[in-house]
């Protein structure tokens, strides 16, 4: 039996295949595999009746109900699905990737609108969250699959080929492949795997391209998705193959029921694109045809056939060439006509359908710089709103690869160890105790502005709001925001900021500078200078109390007004310890 009769067979009522009856006036028909009919158990339905306990009725324990009630309302037959509510017959399962991938490789803002929703997710940070908190009990060993798995899955996507090299992928593909369900609706990679030892590690995650989905083998419930089967090349070969849901990470776009194709963002652009595409088409049949004009010939009196017949084909014929000319015999004239009255501009048109491309993925926002109209204010209320779809976009594309690949890499390295002790100690009071499985998160998704972010800084310290702290990590972010090198670890002491220097001088303080050598009276010493060299002297020759007294004779002469000596001066008690070779105590 061919593909097309068993498919015929499906959607045709027969005794194999019993109807189902769910309109009373058929909404949908036999097209679809359901027949019009009445629902079934009509009539009114009694209230039920429960016996009286003296408290106003019999009151049990309920049971759980694990039997599969209702139906997900996707229509699959044979693997194959179909959308019931898509009006537009192109843009309905394996043929609207063909419509999709043409709007995306010719109009300009489709790809701009594509690229708003994706640039900020692939340029954002990828982390590895262990699965428990630091005060939850077995955070030591969440922290060590976390690792394990940021390892192997950020840093060591290693997969060897048949030349003895090892190729690396880098985990922004991933989540570049991830995002193609924006595209298409649909995508996939298949986990690899490599046996290292005693562990078990990720070697690739292969992308598996939408346009070579061709069925969805679902489970007896019709929703749970059971294999994948691909019509696609593999090299050289055109292959049909089998892909268990285990080894795949399936992300769809706006997914209802169990429709796995989903829905593409350019859904609700299509439209648009091809209004524009028409009316670019029409804008360019009227500038080939009415660029140059139409050329005229108007002719003398007595023409003869054979000159009308010449003139006619001469201006069906011209073309603009260098050589080009025309010799007209006398009282004939030629002109160039062009365009009378007012024809339609095009540019309202086309600017109207591009905004429209853009708000169908919540990025009209772009298009205020080309327009006479639109506020800064309207602008960033709309890029917030932006930034928040794409978070939610984000979120679910890292629980996919949470719930599929990161647990699967888990289970398979921890999932024996955690059964072992299970059974060494079967009095435990937990059994199956769950693995903390780590989490993928993305961050700093949003843009942000330094200027913006250091005038938001400058507001809290100003209002002495308690809100940042000026620890080294903040000071690295920031830094990094700006593009400036972080900080590094021997860099110079920090002097306080110049409002508060100032303030302190105003109030007869001398502001001290971090790390600075202070006397008894804690005013700062100058380095190499008359005070220091006491000090050194006093150590080298009375030991602490030697120290204290050349303090105070330092504290005479600083509160004297005397000059200081500059900090190339050097102690003749500093020159002699140095000559006779003593150490200091």
């Amino acid at each position: 039996m061919s593909l097309l009769e068993t498919i015929r067979q499906v959607v045709t009522p027969g005794s194999s295949y019993p109807l189902v009856r769910l309109f009373p006036n058929g909404p949908i028909g036999n097209d679809v595999g359901l027949t019009p009919g009445a629902m079934p158990g009509g009539g009114a339905v009694p209230e039920p009746q429960v016996a009286d306990d003296g408290r106003g009725g019999s009151r049990t324990a309920p049971t759980a109900d694990t039997f599969l009630r209702g139906a997900v309302g996707t229509a699959n037959f044979a693997g194959f699905i179909r959308d019931l509510g898509e009006y537009n017959p192109i843009l309905e399962g394996r043929s609207s990737f063909l419509v999709y991938e043409k709007m995306r490789r010719s109009d300009a803002d489709v790809r701009a609108a594509l690229l708003a929703c994706k640039l900020p997710i692939r340029a954002a940070d990828y982390q590895i969250v262990p699965g428990l908190k630091e005060n939850e009990p077995g955070f030591d060993l969440a922290k060590q699959i976390a690792d394990e798995v940021r390892e192997n899955l950020l840093g060591g996507l290693e997969s060897p080929t048949s030349t003895g090299c090892w190729v690396t992928q880098n985990f922004e593909t991933v989540k570049e492949n991830a995002l193609l369900c924006l595209d298409f609706g649909c995508a996939a990679h298949e986990d690899l795997w490599h046996i290292d030892g005693d562990k078990v590690r990720l070697r690739k995650l292969a992308p598996r391209l939408p346009y070579t989905f061709y069925r969805y083998h679902v489970d007896d419930d019709g929703e749970s998705l059971l294999y994948l089967e691909q019509y696609g090349y593999r090299g050289n070969n055109f292959v049909n193959v089998l892909v268990p849901a285990e080894k795949l990470a399936y992300f769809v776009n706006d997914m209802e029921g169990a429709y796995f194709d989903g829905r593409s963002v350019l859904r609700a652009a299509y439209q648009h694109w091809y209004m524009k595409s028409q009316i670019y088409r029409i804008d360019a049949i009227s500038i080939e045809r009415n660029g140059l004009g139409v050329p005229t010939i108007k002719q003398g009196p007595n023409v003869s056939a054979e000159d009308r017949k010449s003139a006619e084909n001469w201006v069906k014929m011209l073309a603009a060439h260098e050589s080009t000319g025309l010799s007209l015999p006398n009282g004939w004239e030629f002109v160039l006509t062009g365009i009378t009255g007012r024809i339609r501009d095009p540019q309202a048109s086309i600017q109207h359908h591009s905004e429209m491309i853009m708000r169908s993925v919540l990025a009209n926002f772009l298009s205020l710089g080309t327009t006479q109209t639109g506020a800064r204010a309207l602008g960033n209320s709309m890029r917030d709103f932006f930034y928040l779809s794409l978070e939610a976009v984000s979120r679910k594309i890292d629980e996919t690869i949470s719930n599929t690949s990161i647990k699967r890499l888990v289970d398979y390295n921890y999932g024996v160890e955690q059964l072992k002790v299970e059974e060494s100690n079967p009095k435990s009071k937990i059994k199956n105790p769950k693995l903390p499985y780590p989490r993928l998160v993305t961050s700093n998704i949003i843009v942000i502005n330094p200027l913006e972010l250091l005038e938001v800084a400058k507001d809290v310290g100003k209002f002495d709001v308690d809100l940042l702290q000026p620890d080294n990590d903040t000071e690295n972010w920031i830094r990094k925001k700006c593009g400036m090198p972080l900080k590094s670890k021997t860099s110079r002491p920090r002097w306080a900021p110049i409002q508060t220097r100032l303030q302190e001088q105003e109030e007869g303080e001398v502001p001290v500078e971090p790390g600075a050598k202070l006397d008894k009276e804690g005013r700062p010493l100058q380095p190499g200078g008359v005070q220091e060299s006491k000090i050194e002297e006093s150590k080298v020759q009375g030991g602490k109390h030697g120290a204290v007294r050349a303090a105070e004779a330092n504290s005479s002469t600083f509160n004297s007004g005397l000059p200081t000596p500059s900090p190339n001066s050097k102690s003749e008690t500093q020159e002699s310890v140095r000559r006779g070779g003593l150490a200091e105590s």
